[in-house]
């Protein structure tokens, strides 16, 4: 296992955000793109879920356009939103990897030129989605089919094993997606030659991106307990101020307090997150130097053989 210097990669990274507040403005594109993927729709409340889908199913009936209008609206927002979160990660991953130059550069070239790379890097993600899906289809087939012959021992077991498959390819193309897209973004590869690179790069450096994996984990629950906190330090101070207001004022200056409470909250919140989301993807562009970087070094090296068995030795001549 080679020797990374985690801590020095995190030092690096925070410094580089810290000083460069454009990486600031990525990162909330980041932050704003990933709530597509973070909708939960689940509810411990069987009967809760059924009145609302019941619901759901009412407002279709009455109201068919208006309904179709909205899930068009949404599936808008949806690509919106994707599009900004590819604008980010490319935009951060180029400025990151040569901060020096792309330091001076306007966030408007800088946003043009990450616009270059949104059809490769959309084409990468449907790729590897289409893989993954495929492979939980081939899995689920044979626990469907014990299923229907009524083999249920057999079956459970067959799911236990398709799951733990699942998450672990879910893992390997999380990792194979982000190197990929270090290729095609700072490399200019093509998406076949990315994912060739990628695949070796994370087999020579398995460890290495696991820890790494757990310390980006780690970092995102401290961001959370600190949001929190934040949160909380935030409820208690404007607690005076509201009971002021609400004894001077009633209803309407308790409503003016809390939507002041929700606007600085929201306000350092999206600070906090876009701050995080800059520092990670840094932190994860000075890995994927680290670590590509005795490639590099291995091919060099080759090249130098290369070129020294063409050289005619003197004597033989």
């Amino acid at each position: 296992m080679k020797k990374i210097q985690y801590f020095e990669i995190l030092k690096r990274a925070f410094l580089m955000v810290w000083e460069n507040k454009f990486l600031w403005f990525f990162g909330l594109l980041i932050f704003l793109g990933s709530f597509p993927s973070g909708f939960n729709f689940s509810s411990d409340d069987a009967t809760k879920q059924s009145d609302q889908v019941q619901v759901i199913l009412n407002y279709i009936q009455e109201h068919p356009k208006s309904f179709l209008g909205i899930i068009l609206a949404i599936l808008v927002l949806v690509v919106v939103l994707f599009l900004l979160r590819v604008i980010g990660l490319t935009a951060i991953t180029k400025s990151a990897n040569n901060i020096a130059v792309y330091g001076q550069s306007k966030i408007s070239a800088i946003f043009s030129e990450a616009k270059k790379y949104i059809w490769k890097l959309m084409l990468l993600e449907i790729i590897i989605c289409i893989a993954l899906m495929i492979i939980v289809l081939v899995l689920f087939i044979p626990v469907a089919y014990l299923l229907v012959l009524k083999a249920k021992m057999f079956a459970i077991i067959s799911m236990v094993a398709a799951v733990a498959i699942i998450v672990v390819l879910a893992i390997i193309a999380s990792y194979l997606k982000r190197y990929a897209c270090f290729y095609i973004v700072i490399g200019n590869m093509k998406i076949k030659l990315a994912l060739e690179n990628a695949y070796v790069l994370l087999i020579k450096n398995i460890w290495e991106s696991l820890i790494m994996g757990c310390i980006g984990i780690a970092l995102g629950i401290i961001a959370m307990m600190l949001s929190s906190a934040l949160l909380l330090s935030l409820v208690l101070l404007y607690s005076p101020f509201s009971l002021v207001v609400h004894s001077m004022f009633a209803k309407i200056g308790t409503s003016f307090a809390s939507i002041t409470e929700i606007i600085t909250g929201g306000a350092i919140l999206l600070l906090l997150f876009s701050f995080f989301t800059a520092f990670a993807q840094s932190a994860w562009v000075l890995f994927f130097q680290e670590i590509s970087l005795e490639k590099k070094e291995e091919n060099k090296v080759l090249e130098k053989i290369k070129v020294a068995e063409k050289i005619p030795d003197p004597e033989v001549i």
